[in-house]
């Protein structure tokens, strides 16, 4: 039930003149995830599975939530819950449903792959995206620091990718 009042309620809240919102005429988006800590329980072990459901606290069942919100209001687009051994990447492709041309989407160091590069930039979204510092593009500019502007040009899973996009890449 409560996911049904949240697909009722969710969605775009920023306009074009909300400050922080927009940049060249891109949404700001940002996808993100934590995990939280439940109630040993029986019932939120068998939902939400963790380390131990017999160990107690903080060995209970633990959910983890992928967030994707507009950067400017903090609106939250969409969310997808799984459980502690959901990960965060796999958890996060349904989000891409939720993007599309005019959307930035801005993701951290773990969300990076091809599959993921696939089907955000397959819904139309753009991405910027902080990579591990095992992860060598083909430097096209030295910035500050150790950073630099980098081209990546992944080959999606079963399919051509079409699409390449510039990257910053720098140090985790």
């Amino acid at each position: 039930m409560l996911e049904t009042v949240f697909r009722q309620v969710v969605g775009p809240l920023a306009t074009p003149a909300t400050p922080g919102a927009w940049w060249r005429g891109l949404r700001f988006l940002a996808l993100d995830g934590t995990q939280f800590d439940l109630p040993d329980s029986t019932s939120n072990g068998d939902t939400f599975d963790g380390p131990s459901t017999t160990g107690g606290f903080p060995f209970g069942p633990q959910v983890r939530a992928v967030v994707l919100a507009e950067i400017g209001t903090h609106g939250v687009l969409d969310a997808r819950l799984g459980g502690y051994r959901d990960g965060e990447r796999s958890l996060a492709y349904p989000l891409a449903g939720s993007t599309g041309p005019g959307d930035l989407v801005i993701a951290d160091r773990g969300f990076w792959s091809v599959e993921f590069a696939h089907v955000f930039t397959l819904a139309g979204a753009d991405l910027l995206v902080r990579l591990q510092s095992n992860h060598l593009g083909t430097a096209q500019e030295k910035l500050a620091g150790r950073h630099a502007h980098a081209s990546f040009r992944p080959r999606a899973i079963g399919t051509t990718h079409e699409r390449s996009k510039s990257r910053t890449a720098g140090p985790s």
